[in-house]
């Protein structure tokens, strides 16, 4: 399908759960743990994880997990710091492999199947068009999964904005039983 095509037909899907919190609030952590339960209980899955890396309790980088075939990529490494770093500039290097890892991973022929559809996360990238956004808007018309995403607490409203779905549920990371909240809200497609 060309992305005329995808633009033409309507846009908005079904139903997306974000995960949301500040940086370094267990988002990731907490995605993980759900990734974990739908595993055992043979729930099909595609989209990614981005899983942290630390050294000397910083965080050094992330792997790119695809959520389909379990393959584990590097994404990105921390920059070593700066004097003066520009506001908003990303302190990570992007590896092109994990980024192609990331975009396959989201492919809508890998994702058309899957009762969950999970992007570990959507951010500043994002909204400047970079990232994963073009990645996002082919998903839009796959109805059949949950999506879930990962947002910054402070970029949720504009990602819904920009990506519209009929049914939107947001749980905090730092939420007090957030995992039961998530399984809760996901009960459509538990066993």
């Amino acid at each position: 399908m060309q992305n005329n095509d995808i633009e033409k037909k309507q846009i908005t899907g079904n139903h997306r759960i974000v995960i949301t919190g500040s940086v370094q609030s267990g988002k990731s952590s907490l995605a993980w743990e759900l990734m974990e339960k739908f595993q055992a209980l043979s729930i099909s899955m595609a989209g990614f994880i981005a899983k942290g890396l630390w050294q000397d309790n910083q965080r050094c980088g992330f792997n790119l997990i695809d959520l389909r075939t379990g393959i584990v990529t590097p994404l990105a490494q921390r920059n070593p710091p700066e004097p003066s770093p520009l506001p908003g500039k990303i302190p990570y290097t992007f590896f092109k492999q994990g980024i192609d890892a990331g975009c396959n991973a989201l492919l809508p022929e890998y994702c058309k199947k899957a009762k969950v559809i999970m992007v570990d996360e959507l951010g500043p990238m994002e909204l400047q068009g970079k990232g994963w956004a073009p990645c996002i808007t082919p998903l839009m018309t796959l109805d059949n999964a949950i999506h879930i995403w990962i947002v910054r607490k402070a970029l949720v409203s504009s990602i819904c904005r920009l990506w519209p779905f009929k049914t939107n549920d947001v749980i905090h990371a730092n939420d007090q039983d957030a995992l039961e909240k998530l399984l809760a809200l996901c009960h459509t497609i538990l066993p």
